[in-house]
């Protein structure tokens, strides 16, 4: 899980036109956590406001200000988002998955998994990346594992949202990161940077992998890679109301089943 440091806390740049809409809200680490705060524990059904205002009062950015000085209401601009991505289809080669028409029931937040790593040896990953990965080079150029550790030992990580479409199980992740003040900034082919240059798609195997795992316990004979699982999705929050800012990937199983081995061992 990454949070504090998606992004620092600098002053805006000087724009063209002013932004709008969430990419108008100031930035910031503490930002960052108060659209986790506002999201975690939402049912995507009821109206948001009244969590955006706790989650922001603390902040002091209700309004406007020198850090958002293109804003009014900062609570009815970021309610509204969320509303947006409530409603908004996030699309994953055949699939699709629409966070306000699932049930509390094929929702998790905050999901925690532990890995049991045998090795990392950051060079081998990035070998099976290219090798089995079927991403356009230039998409992972840049990339690498943080914090690497040779020697092993156990990875705990969070997934901000388990979702299901009723089949298929997403793992899905917030990010608050200002790419830009226009709507087509958060165009899913100019996120790639973003997710290369951050460790986001490291972070994205990681998590399928923990899913992968998880699922094959619970399903014994009955998973299947193929069905049980969707993908990931990286929600870029800047982008949601004006329907952009979405990212999404299935790693193939075949680099999935590589990563584990490399990764895990034979360890259960």
């Amino acid at each position: 899980e990454q949070r504090r440091d998606d992004e620092p806390q600098l002053p805006p740049p000087v724009a063209s036109a002013p932004p709008s809409g969430l990419r108008a809200i100031a930035r910031g680490a503490d930002l960052g956590d108060a659209l986790h705060k506002a999201l975690e524990g939402w049912d995507f059904a009821a109206d948001p406001s009244n969590r955006v205002r706790d989650a922001l009062r603390p902040l002091g950015l209700e309004g406007s200000g020198p850090r958002q000085p293109h804003v009014d209401d900062a609570v009815a601009i970021v309610a509204a988002g969320l509303t947006a991505l409530a409603a908004l289809p996030i699309r994953c080669g055949e699939r699709e998955l629409v966070l306000g028409a699932i049930p509390d029931r094929l929702r998790r937040a905050e999901w925690e998994f532990h890995l049991p790593l045998a090795q990392v040896r950051p060079e081998r990953v990035l070998e099976l990346i290219a090798r089995h990965g079927e991403l356009p080079r230039e998409s992972t150029r840049g990339l690498r594992l943080r914090d690497a550790a040779p020697g092993g030992g156990f990875l705990k990580g969070f997934v901000d949202l388990l979702a299901s479409d009723g089949t298929a199980w997403w793992v899905l992740d917030w990010k608050s990161n200002h790419l830009g003040d226009a709507p087509e900034d958060y165009a899913a082919d100019r996120l790639w940077p973003a997710m290369a240059g951050h460790h986001y798609l490291a972070q994205a195997l990681i998590y399928v992998l923990a899913l992968h795992r998880q699922l094959r316990h619970r399903l014994g004979g009955n998973y299947r890679y193929d069905t049980n699982v969707a993908g990931a999705a990286w929600i870029f929050l800047r982008g949601v109301d004006s329907g952009q800012g979405v990212w999404t990937w299935k790693p193939p199983e075949a680099l999935v089943l590589a990563l584990e081995r490399e990764l895990l061992g034979d360890q259960p």
